[in-house]
């Protein structure tokens, strides 16, 4: 029998952020699985298109799937069909009740805050080469650390090399200022002799993070509500680095003609008044009392609530843009999901499937692709 090759699950798949990162940086992604069917009609058309257009057969899997009941028996057998062994586990589990926006959850109770253990049930089982865990900065601290010391605990008596830090985003040329808990383990019989000590985490970039302006640009002007699934590029010739970057993955042999998603909520008058109140980084508490005396409890609210976007700086943490209402810099309207997309570093080429909602929550809750690739490309140098 031949030699089985090299593959990843991933698991809280969601949109599919973190592989489409790993995907670019040449691993094979044979397996996602997410409790979202709408995430996982995003995934499958995706890697549908992926496959097509490098022209070879499609050995990616994917299926709506409880953690709970994810057998690795069945894991197995689907890499094995495929040809493949689960060399990485990559996957965040879902981030709602870690979250220091989310004062409400944030307690071991939370039935949220237990699905970290079935990854770590997986890692034990599966025994991979090496495991990616991303999560919100709220992970690390969560019950005085508990929580991350049970990972990193974990990861060693299963015989891993492991660490943890805190990344940006925009640290790798993600025009937006997001933080995250990113947890790498690797086999000691997998990793080169030089990082036996210590797991090295990705360099930040030395080149100018993107602004707000030159994440959007190119993109057609639109008005608050718009509906059409796809576009054509605005004057693609103006487009900056950034957004050409975009356009098009080579490495994957994808070129967008097109902009999809370039969708937006339609919201009442009130709403629409306070859009046109607010300045560029602006936000909610900077409104009259007559714009906003429907808030009972102000204490409750988030300096991200009603954030109008700086074009020339990074955004800030692409979280629900809908419930948030993030706005746009100029004009007085919330964010398209496209261009929450861009702002998270997803080419122009990924479509996001389901209601406009669930598109929303989708592109919030992803990892930036290109924070990723960063992570992708450190893991590499250092496996064997």
């Amino acid at each position: 029998m031949a030699d089985l090759k090299n593959g990843i699950l991933d698991i809280f798949c969601g949109a599919g952020g973190l592989s489409l990162g790993f995907l670019l940086e040449g691993f094979d992604i044979v397996y996602s699985s997410d409790n979202n069917s709408r995430a996982i009609d995003t995934i499958k058309t995706n890697h549908n298109k992926i496959h097509m257009l490098k022209g070879e057969q499609d050995h990616h899997y994917s299926e709506v799937e409880d953690i709970n009941n994810l057998d690795a028996r069945k894991v197995r057998k689907i890499f094995k069909d495929r040809g493949y062994r689960v060399q990485g586990i990559i996957g965040g589990p879902p981030c709602q009740g870690f979250s220091q926006a989310n004062r409400q959850t944030r307690t071991i109770d939370n039935p949220n805050n237990s699905l970290f253990e079935q990854y770590l049930r997986l890692i034990n089982d599966l025994n991979p080469d090496f495991i990616v865990f991303e999560n919100v900065v709220g992970f690390a601290s969560l019950a005085n650390g508990d929580f991350k010391k049970s990972v990193l605990d974990t990861l060693e008596k299963l015989n891993f090399i492991e660490g943890w830090k805190i990344l940006d985003a925009q640290w790798y040329g993600v025009p937006q200022i997001r933080r995250r808990v990113i947890i790498i383990g690797i086999k000691r019989s997998k990793i080169k002799t030089e990082y036996k000590k210590k797991i090295v985490f990705p360099e930040k970039n030395k080149v100018s993070v993107p602004t707000v302006k030159n994440a959007f640009s190119g993109l057609p002007s639109i008005k608050m509500g718009e509906t059409r699934e796809i576009q054509s590029y605005q004057k693609p010739s103006l487009m900056s680095n950034y957004a050409k970057s975009l356009q098009s993955s080579p490495e994957l042999n994808i070129f967008s003609e097109n902009v999809y998603n370039h969708i937006t909520t339609l919201s009442n008058d009130l709403v629409l008044k306070r859009y046109k109140y607010l300045k560029p980084g602006q936000n909610w508490a900077n409104l009259p009392e007559d714009l906003i005396n429907n808030y009972n409890d102000k204490s409750r609210c988030h300096s991200y609530i009603y954030k109008r976007l700086e074009d020339d700086k990074p955004s800030i943490t692409v979280s629900n843009f809908r419930k948030c209402m993030f706005i746009h810099p100029r004009e007085d309207r919330g964010l398209s999901v496209r261009e929450a997309a861009r702002l998270q570093s997803f080419p122009d080429w990924y479509e996001f499937k389901g209601e406009l909602s669930y598109q929303q929550q989708q592109v919030a809750c992803a990892v930036p692709p290109l924070m990723a690739r960063s992570i992708a490309q450190q893991i590499k140098k250092m496996l064997k």
